[in-house]
Order: structure tokens, then sequence, then C-alpha cells
């Protein structure tokens, strides 16, 4: 048993202590060409994918994480017709083969895409198409999509969803209808694609995500910033007609960036508000779980696992990773900073079903512009990084963190309080039992360090930090 619990604390020592791996450069360009559209997604903790696209082509490439080496790629994914604008949508790791979701328009016509492949790219299958707008002669019509996403399926597969504006011309005199629907593509493991949906929304909505949480259906969660709400749908695409329950929750998520569903029933959304706005939609309205600067882009998410997000500029790149509870595993964490004679341009991230992350993203020449490098970062979602320089908390934060970790004599606590009031830091071991308490009592908003030295054995512990309307937990391992 001792054995076993020594083996189980030196494989946590290593999960935690592991250090990002990059970034490396995966390739270089001199060309004017200009790339966009990054998505990544990851087939392990070893291995991604890379979809870009550059002069209305899109293109994939596959990664070794270990040393950021391409092993497949770059490949275009086939393309029939010309003329088209393509913009790469959303991509997912299916649990066999990755997807793609591609949208092409033309100023007449659009049609949606999804491609699939593992190293060498398949034909694209077109699952939607339609003139963008009514011809205008009686019963014309005319639709267009938006919000396009990709979703893993649980137990394999994926689902892919979208918001589809439609309008009719259904009269001699030229009478119209015009709505928005919820319409997709559910792709179980093994078995034919299933085509998904459910007519109007009931209003116009400006965003739709998307999340599966059981093996036979799908969450979506549409985004109406005209009245704050967000719309919750529970649509099981394997019954005819689907089996649909509603749920409407006050939130204000003026550009919703991100959703996560829990197994333990809690649901996210992560907004840009010129900040990072984390909110949990509960009992009919949402709460601010948590505010950090920076405008929020490219959210990642695992249901085991959490969320994670980047923010940042020209000269800084940062992650912000937080768990299934909606607390902060760390304080932001810096991922990148330019190389000389460059600036970081578009970036994306994503996340394994083991927690990895990996982020990828451009870095354009300064003074020759036609320099374009292709760089990739991978990392635990564990992996403690630096702060940076510049990152400031939003004072609205109520953040914890504890380094090193694993630590094997004094550890860092580290907190930040949006604002003065009652708080209780305290240690517990596995079985909930309160070890020791560190602070009781008031304190003044900032932020905050202490040490712990810890008069107990080793083993797994808990920082927990409970303020008036806020609780934090930081788990940690202690080794000697």
């Amino acid at each position: 048993m001792q054995r076993a619990l020594l083996a189980l604390l030196f494989l946590s020592s290593a999960l935690f202590a592991q250090p990002p791996r990059g970034p490396f450069t995966v390739f270089e360009t001199g060309s004017y060409a200009r790339m966009s559209d990054l998505h990544v997604t990851l087939r392990s903790a070893d291995t991604a994918d890379v979809f870009y696209a550059s002069q209305n082509t899109v293109y994939h490439l596959a990664v070794t994480l270990q040393d950021g080496q391409m092993f497949a790629g770059p490949q275009e994914l086939a393309m029939e017709g010309q003329n088209w604008t393509r913009q790469i949508c959303d991509a997912v790791w299916t649990g066999a083969d990755w997807a793609v979701l591609v949208y092409d328009t033309t100023a007449e016509f659009n049609r949606t895409l999804i491609y699939r492949g593992l190293d060498t790219p398949g034909d694209g299958e077109i699952v939607a198409a339609d003139r963008t707008r009514p011809t205008g002669l009686p019963y014309s019509e005319g639709s267009y999509n938006y919000s396009l996403h990709l979703a893993p399926r649980v137990g394999g597969g994926f689902v892919a969803a979208w918001l589809n504006a439609w309008e009719y011309v259904v009269t001699q005199g030229g009478a119209r209808e015009a709505g928005v629907s919820w319409l997709g593509m559910d792709y179980p493991p093994d078995t034919a694609a299933v085509r998904i949906g459910h007519d109007d929304f009931g209003r116009d909505y400006d965003a739709m995500l998307i999340r599966s949480v059981r093996a036979d259906s799908v969450l979506a969660c549409g985004i109406s910033t005209l009245d704050s709400t967000a719309m919750l749908r529970h649509l099981s695409p394997f019954f005819e007609p689907p089996s649909v329950w509603n749920r409407e929750y006050a939130c204000w998520a003026p550009h919703p960036v991100g959703f996560l569903a829990t197994p333990g029933g809690r649901l996210f959304v992560l907004a840009n508000a010129d900040s990072a706005r984390l909110m949990e939609l509960r009992n009919e309205t949402s709460l601010l779980r948590q505010t950090t600067r920076g405008v929020p882009h490219s959210f990642a998410g695992d249901r085991n696992y959490g969320m994670a997000w980047l923010s940042g500029g020209a000269t800084e790149l940062y992650v912000m990773r937080v768990d299934t509870s909606g607390g902060m595993f760390y304080l932001p964490g810096l991922l990148a900073t330019p190389r000389s004679g460059f600036h970081l341009g578009e970036s994306t991230l994503g996340m394994a079903t083991d927690g990895f992350l990996a982020s990828v993203w451009l870095e354009n020449g300064v003074q020759d512009t036609s320099r374009v490098q292709l760089r990739i970062i991978s990392l635990s979602p564990y992996a403690i990084l630096d702060a940076g320089s510049s990152f400031i908390p939003h004072p609205s934060s109520f953040i914890l963190s504890s380094s090193p970790n694993p630590f094997n004599g004094t550890l860092r606590i580290e907190y930040t309080l949006p604002h003065a009031g009652p708080l209780e830091l305290s240690i517990y071991n596995v079985l909930g039992q309160k070890i020791e308490q560190l602070i009781s009592g008031p304190q003044i908003a900032g932020s905050h360090t202490l040490m712990w030295t810890p008069q107990c054995g080793t083993g797994i512990y808990f920082v927990m930090l409970k303020s008036a309307d806020a609780v934090r937990t930081s788990k940690v391992v202690y080794l000697k």
C-alpha cells in the first residue's frame, strides 16, 4: 500500500512539474501570402493537427509536440469551384480522426463543408448549400449560416451545428417571412451521419455554442445580446421528433467565446466584454465567476478538466486556466513573446482529452513584412508559467495559486481579493479534514502572499480560500 501511494505521488509530481514544451518554429514562409483562421486540435499530449487558410485555400499539417516537427503536410483540403471565399470555423479530434468545419461564400451562394482525415485529408462533404438571398420572385428563398461550431461527442464521433438565418418571398406581392433556426449534423462513431435541428429559436440570436453531454444528446446554448438572454436547448437527435427541453437564463454575454458543460451538470459561458467574463448559468440567471483583463479568444475546454483561453496582443500571449468549478488553477501565465524582428499575430488554443494544451500562433516580420513564422507550444494543465510583465488581474478577480507544486519544504500561497472583507484560508487533507488554519479574519483588497511549512506527513492536500461570496481551492502535493 505504501509503495502504491509513493508511486502515485511520484506520478503526480511528474505531471505537475513537467515544463512547457517549446515554443518551436514549425515553419517560416517568405512569401506575402496571408495566413489566417488558425485552428489546432490535439490527438493526444504528443500530437497536434493544425489548420490555416491562405489565399482562399485551407491547409492541414500534423506536428509532434515534443519537438515541433511536422510529419505530415502542409496539404490542401480539396475544393470544387472557383471564386469561393473560405473560412475555417472549427476543428475537433473525434477519437479516431480530425474533423474541420469550413464555410464557403460567393456574392450569391454559400455552402457548409466538413472534412475529415488523419495524416492525409479526405474529400470534403457538403452538408448545407443555399442561395444567400431570395431572388425576389414568389416562393423564392435564401439563407446563410453563422456561428458554426463542432463539438467532440461523448463516446466518440462529433456534432456539427450552426445558426441558419432564412428568408422566404411567399406571395406575388412580395410578402416575406424570416427567422433563425438551429441546424446541424450528428456523426456517431462507425455509423451514418444524422441530420439534426430544431426550427426557430423564437428570436434573433447572435451566437450559438454547443457541447455533447451524453452519448445520445447535445446541448445548444443560444446567446442574445439584444435582451441579455441565454437559451439552453437539450436535443436528443436519435429520437424522432427530437426530445427537447428549454431553459432560459438572464445572461449578459456580448461576444460569447466558449461554452462548457461539466459531468456534474454545471454550465459555463465565457464572453468578451472588453475583458474576460466567465459566467455560470444557474437558477435562471448567470453568476459571474471570473473577470480578467484582456480580450479573451480561442477558448478550449474538456468536460473533465475545465477551460482555458488566450489573451494578449502584439508583444505578449497569455493563457488562463480554469477548473470545472470555475476557479483558476493559477494566475494567468505568459505563453509567448515574439522573437527579435517579429510581432505576435493571430493565435489559437486546443485541449486534449487528458487536459494537455497546445497553442499555435503566427509571428509577423516587423521590417520584412513578407516573413511569417508558425510557432507552437504545449503544456500540462498544471504547468506553472511566469506571470509576465504587463498582465494585471482585473480588480473583480478572486484568485488563488500555490507554488511550487509539488513542493518538499515550503509552499508559497498567493491570492487576490476584489474587495475587503472576512476571509478564511485553510489546509485540508484528502479525507476533507481541516489540518491547519492559516488565516481567519478581515483582509484588505489586493494581492497577498504567505508561506506554509507543513508540520504533517507527505501526501496530497488542498488549500481552500473562502470569502463571504466565493470559494477557491488549490490541490498541492507535499513530497520529502
